[in-house]
């Protein structure tokens, strides 16, 4: 066991241990500031740091070597093997300006072997350039680079140029000179200048070439002594990337098509080499798999690259609401198999979603690599509602469903929250729907109570029939009293005739008519045509015929529709009676007259008769009455007379005028009074 002290910190390695690294950071005034070592677990362990460089923000990259058991940082060193000398794996790690482990990273030999990362320099980017080798005990071994696969035959040397990013991404790993037999480069300092070219200082192992340059050793005691070696600077012209390989081409393979892969290299190739034995820039492949391709560069650099092509059976669907409220729109969005290259919907559109303002069916295909393609349907429909509902109350009852595909709630105008609504009245039922996007519907129905409308004329005519028809919106079936099962019954006889109407399954309602039989009309007179007094009136009458019961109707020639008709005019008078089943006319003629009557004596004995000058017939008055006697002196005048003179007036002969005090009808003459 040993250990180091440096200011207050003091590494140490375990006993059996053949060393560890440290690094340690000493400030101006020469005081120790920070230092770190490696963990060592392992008895015969052992790590060094070959090369380091600062970084413009303070950071240090070191780079080295170490055994299994070595653990930098966080990170466990893995290097497989037994052989002394020839199990190490190669690190670069960034330590922060006070000492702590950053990021750490490795390259492992991938058999028995050795990597080292050691001269180190840093390019503007911050990445820690390092020159590496990578040498193999009895068997072939490789590194991985990011993609890149480092390759050494047994007991041969590889030189290359590694860089690491600050994030920890290797970025490259360049072959610098092509492998030979225990010969190569033993490394010194390197450093980077600002155009980004390497420098490396080392010493010359037996013969190397470079490029197309061969280095050969002038000391003898290089040839196989890793100790001796000339000195040699070496300049590489640009520290990027090395020849890359692209793989290009769908990376799904569809049910039995195939798909072309290519290779592209980033500068002139010697040559291709895949994995599945083809030796062409580009394959035709039909199965599901990872396609390797080695690439040959001048030099004997190489470049491997991957390819994955997986068998695809894509699928797709849409998601999005299928309930479209009026005026408003909803929008389905494409899911599914992930990788569609393109979407086109039945509309035109070409987008992964689609706004939907119209209910209908939208269908929707998706393309993938090789052709594939995914097709789906997802049918939109406009919310709706309506009410199912008989149109007529049945036995006072009647039940309303509303339907409403999809809805959540419902409201009645009864205040009635279910889908069923219960009635006892007829009436007009309104229901609210709501939907679960929150869009609301209306709709009414109307109930009504069953009413027969039975038709046909309620009178039957002697030897005649007549015809009553019921009817009833959605009737299934008729019985009336007589037993018929028809909507019409053909009535001979008056009496009541009532129907039962059977509608929406087991309801019936009923209605009823009374049917009258109309006696015979007689043929009747008013009477003979006859002559009336201006004062004087008659009563024509009309046959008594079903009275009281409506069938008989009166019309008079003037409209007037009395049984009777009371005459004081002149004129022919005319009645004629009507029924359901005949009509007969009849007519009188009645004349008129004068019938004045103006006596001529008087008798003014007081024995009460024909005590007065009395005149009948007279149309009504006033009338004058002038009395003059026999030498025309005027005995009496009366502007209203009321056939009052006469009474004690002396014997003898009186003259009379009679006259209407407004129409100017006159009647004079001579009067004889006797005693």
């Amino acid at each position: 066991m040993g250990s180091l002290v440096f200011g207050q910190t003091t590494l140490s390695v375990p006993a059996g241990a053949n060393g560890g690294l440290f690094v340690a950071q000493l400030s101006p005034t020469n005081t120790w500031e920070w230092a770190v070592g490696a963990s060592i677990a392992t008895a015969g362990s052992n790590s060094e740091v070959v090369g380091a460089a600062y970084t413009p923000t303070g950071s240090l990259w070191v780079s080295g070597l170490g055994s299994a058991g070595t653990t930098i940082g966080s990170l466990p060193l893995d290097a497989p093997g037994t052989r002394a000398g020839w199990h190490f794996a190669g690190f670069i790690g960034q330590l922060s300006p006070t000492g702590r482990w950053g990021v750490v990273r490795q390259l492992s030999p991938s058999a028995e072997g050795w990597v080292q990362l050691a001269s180190l320099g840093v390019d503007g980017d911050g990445n820690a350039v390092a020159f590496g080798r990578l040498s193999g005990s009895t068997a072939p071994v490789y590194t991985t680079v990011n993609g890149q696969v480092l390759t050494v035959a047994p007991e041969h040397v590889l030189t290359f140029v590694s860089a690491l990013s600050p994030a920890g991404q290797w970025l490259y790993a360049a072959p610098l000179a092509q492998p030979t037999v225990d010969n190569g480069l033993r490394a010194g300092a390197g450093a980077l200048d600002a155009s980004g070219a390497f420098y490396l200082t080392g010493g010359l192992i037996g013969n190397l070439v470079v490029g197309s340059t061969l280095l050969t050793a002038t000391d003898p005691r290089s040839a196989n002594n890793f100790n001796a070696g000339d000195a040699v600077l070496l300049r590489l012209a640009h520290a990027g990337a090395p020849p890359r390989t692209t793989v290009t081409g769908d990376s799904v393979l569809c049910g039995a098509g195939a798909v072309t892969l290519t290779a592209t290299a980033s500068s002139p190739a010697l040559g291709y080499t895949w994995n599945t034995g083809a030796t062409t820039a580009s394959i035709t492949v039909r199965q599901p798999g990872t396609y390797t391709v080695r690439t040959t560069f001048a030099g004997g650099l190489t470049s491997t690259s991957q390819y994955v092509v997986r068998l695809l059976t894509p699928t797709v669907a849409i998601t999005g609401d299928t309930l479209l409220c009026p005026g408003t729109s909803l929008t389905l969005a494409a899911t599914g198999t992930p990788g569609a290259t393109a979407y086109r919907w039945n509309t035109g559109a070409t987008t992964a979603a689609l706004s939907v303002s119209q209910p209908g069916t939208y269908e929707l295909t998706a393309w993938y690599g090789s052709g594939c393609t995914a097709r789906v349907t997802r049918r939109v429909r406009a919310a709706s509602l309506h009410i199912d509902a008989p149109a007529l109350l049945c036995d006072g009852a009647a039940h309303l469903t509303a339907v409403a595909p999809g809805a959540t709630a419902f409201r009645w105008s009864t205040g009635t929250t279910s889908p069923t609504l219960a009635v006892t009245q007829a009436g007009t039922f309104t229901v609210t729907a709501t939907f679960a996007n929150g869009c609301t519907l209306t709709a009414s129905r109307t109930v009504t109570a069953p009413v027969v409308h039975l038709s046909g004329d309620s009178i039957v005519c002697a030897g005649a029939t007549t015809v009553l028809t019921a009817a009833l919106p959605g009737a299934t079936a008729y019985l009336w009293n007589t037993g018929a099962t028809t909507s019409t019954l053909t009535v001979t006889h008056a009496g009541i005739y009532h129907v039962t109407v059977s509608y929406g399954g087991n309801c019936t309602t009923t209605a009823q008519r009374t049917v009258r039989a109309v006696e015979t009309l007689p043929a009747f007179t008013l009477g003979a045509d006859t002559t009336l007094c201006d004062q004087d009136s008659l009563v024509l009458r009309a046959p008594a015929l079903g009275a009281g019961t409506g069938l008989v109707s009166y019309r008079w020639f003037d409209g007037s529709t009395a049984p009777n008709r009371a005459v004081r005019l002149p004129g022919r008078y005319t009645l004629t009676l009507t029924t359901g089943c005949e009509t007969r006319t009849a007519s009188r003629l009645v004349s008129g007259r004068s019938c004045v009557l103006i006596p001529n004596i008087i008798t003014p004995n007081g024995d009460g008769l024909n005590d007065v000058f009395t005149v009948r017939g007279l149309s009504p008055g006033p009338w004058m009455l002038t009395v003059y006697n026999r030498w025309g002196v005027q005995v009496y005048h009366a502007r209203d007379y009321r056939n009052d003179w006469g009474a004690g007036v002396p014997a003898g002969q009186y003259y009379y005028l009679l006259q209407h005090a407004r129409q100017g009808a006159v009647y004079k003459g001579w009067i004889q009074a006797v005693q």
